[in-house]
């Protein structure tokens, strides 16, 4: 509802809508899905109790959840239907909703 329409409503009435957002929504999904995590050895944890590779690792999703920026580690990335890559992170951008993957140091 845009704030025009709020505006010409009683304030009683404005105080009992909740604002509606479809992004948000489709964060949320997106964050609550599975996305085939791969089980793998780790030996450091991050600030959420993640299990990662390296130190640089840790750094990187700490520093992505401080700023409440959705991801994953190290989900299944598909060339072809037999050919899954596994990039260090897969972020999920809130503004475009668009997904980008990040290959830490790679080889």
């Amino acid at each position: 509802m845009s704030n025009a329409v709020l505006e010409k409503l009683p304030k009683e009435l404005v105080e009992l809508i909740a604002p509606y957002d479809p992004d948000a929504d489709y964060v949320n999904a997106w964050v609550n899905s599975s996305h085939g995590e791969r089980e793998s050895w780790t030996r450091f944890r991050t600030m959420g109790g993640e299990c990662v590779r390296s130190k640089s690792e840790v750094i990187i999703a700490d520093r992505l959840r401080a700023a409440n920026v959705p991801y994953f580690y190290e989900t299944p990335w598909f060339v072809d239907k037999n050919t899954p890559l596994y990039p260090d992170f897969r972020i999920l951008s809130r503004r475009t909703l668009k997904e980008y993957y990040w290959e830490h140091f790679g080889k």
